[in-house]
């Protein structure tokens, strides 16, 4: 099998930038311009500690890093390990702002691996008819990026970047003085630490604890200048740890009032809704209950509670296998069709809880109300691509973008209740997540991203929202699904020459032309 991969280097996304982290002491540049690439220099010259080396592996440039970097120290000794995570923050958040800076647009984050390979980053290409970022924005670059790090199961960290200077944190010591340990500040990090475990309990009020802290944060970053941008798993798990908040212009244009809430997925079986309000849960409750989804219905729901509302099921649909999931997949796609028409969008997806079995915690922010078409795409097991409340030619067209990048083909094409899915031959999301099949599987990821963006349908975010999760021989935790990726529909620009799909069989072919 090994000559279908000759020329799996080839690269066929052409407006996207990827740079991920691999595995504890790798990181990775998807770049078509290769060395000449903002990443592949930006990389090279100002990671923090030493590149060991740079080599070409399939489609990515890996950069092997001294130290582990994104790995979490079984002992914990001293205050080594806090420096070098906070530092790889401060490196991703200067990466972002550089990568900005020369007109490569941040768009989202997505958790593309399961064992290994964590969190790729995505940044759109500069056009030759758009302007860099600090012509666009009238910003510094220094001042664009910053982050918040959920460090372990009651630390918050905050990496020390110019931008912090700009949100002023008396804030979270005032509101949140009673629910703290202690504050520490090191050279190049704040670290609050809480009492309890609030990021990996059973404990209704300690949860409640990190939902009322990130949501506050949330609207006193946005009231300073900063929205929420992504999230990103530095040390992996199948678990978003950071989470970056970008400056905006959009934040000061906004004329009417801006108010968030966090939907949280958990406990294989219950959806809490902090902070919502009484005519969104409402209209959430009939949806699910009206919907008829899931097996068994619902079994209780609980009126709000020190801000939190309960909906909680007989099954367990949040922790089911991969073909048990279309259902639960369909459902939160309805509900957020349904909200925007109420005037409330999805901006991104954070996870706020450590423990297996939570999910994802999804942030609302009002919006004008507008009817808004989302499908959903979900690589599911290790061979498979399914499509939720998929409409009208996509499924060809992403049909007709497997075939062209994916040489090994496809197995077998299957209609279900709600959408298709496409079992392909070979492994492209397997466990075992660094094998060629692997990487070219990421790459075809990213480039049905790109060819979407081009039909009109952007990627919003992706989330972990029922996937089940197993262990490998060495205690090492993963999904059995990947992330589900959100996409919405959106108003075309003016017309380009885009480049048409362009075929490539030699990924994983083993045909020869």
């Amino acid at each position: 099998m090994g000559s279908g991969y000759s020329m799996a280097g080839n690269i066929a996304v052409d407006k996207i930038i990827a740079v991920g982290i691999e595995s504890p002491d790798v990181i990775t540049a998807l770049d078509k311009d290769h060395e000449n690439g903002v990443a592949y220099k930006f990389i090279h010259q100002y990671w923090t500690g030493i590149v060991e080396k740079a080599e070409k592996r399939y489609h990515v440039w890996a950069f092997q890093l001294d130290g582990r970097p994104f790995v979490l120290p079984l002992i914990s000794i001293g205050t080594g390990h806090i420096i070098q995570s906070a530092q790889s923050r401060q490196f991703l958040c200067r990466l972002i702002q550089h990568m900005e800076s020369a007109g490569e647009t941040f768009l989202t984050s997505v958790y593309m691996g399961k064992l290994y390979h964590r969190s790729a980053m995505l940044f759109l290409r500069l056009n030759e008819t758009d302007e860099a970022y600090e012509v666009q924005s009238g910003f510094l670059s220094d001042d664009r990026i910053l982050c918040v790090a959920i460090r372990n199961k009651n630390t918050l960290q905050f990496p020390k970047m110019p931008a912090l200077s700009r949100c002023p944190m008396e804030w979270l010591f005032a509101e949140f003085r009673s629910q703290m340990v202690e504050d520490k500040d090191y050279d190049n990090c704040l670290e609050v630490h809480l009492r309890g475990t609030p990021f990996n309990t059973s404990n209704f009020e300690e949860m409640i604890t990190a939902q009322r802290i990130f949501v506050t944060l949330i609207r006193r970053f946005f009231a300073y200048g900063y929205e929420y941008a992504a999230p990103l798993s530095l040390k992996g798990n199948f678990k978003n740890d950071t989470f970056f908040f970008r400056r905006s212009s959009h934040v000061n244009s906004v004329t009417e009032p801006v108010n968030f809430f966090l939907m949280s997925i958990g406990q294989k079986n219950r959806i809490r809704l902090f902070e919502c309000p009484q005519e969104v849960f409402t209209k959430i409750e009939n949806i699910i209950l009206d919907g008829k989804w899931l097996d068994g219905g619902v079994r209780e729901i609980k009126p709000s509670y020190m801000g939190c509302s309960e909906i909680i099921f007989q099954s367990t649909p949040f922790h089911e296998s991969s073909s048990e999931n279309a259902p639960t997949q369909l459902m939160f796609l309805t509900i957020f069709e349904e909200l925007k028409k109420m005037g409330w969008k999805i901006c991104g997806a954070l996870q706020l809880s450590l423990a297996t079995f939570d999910k994802a915690t999804i942030l609302f922010e009002t919006c004008q109300a507008a009817e808004t078409k989302y499908f959903g795409l979900v690589p599911c097991c290790s061979d498979t691509i399914r499509l939720i409340k998929v409409r009208g030619s996509v499924t060809t067209q992403i049909r007709e973008m497997i075939i062209n990048q994916w040489g090994k083909g496809i197995q077998s094409e299957s209609s279900i209740n709600c959408g298709v899915e496409f079992k392909l031959r070979g492994f492209p999301f397997a466990s075992r997540d660094l094998t060629a099949d692997a990487h070219c599987g990421r790459h075809l990821l990213i480039f049905i991203i790109e060819k979407l963006r081009s039909l009109g349908w952007n990627l919003v975010c992706s989330m972990d929202l029922c996937s089940k999760m197993n262990s490998d021989d060495d205690s090492h935790i993963y999904g059995e699904e990947n992330e589900m990726m959100i996409f919405e529909q959106v108003d075309l620009p003016p017309i380009r020459n885009e480049n048409h799909i362009c075929r490539n069989p030699s990924y994983g072919s083993d045909s020869k032309h």
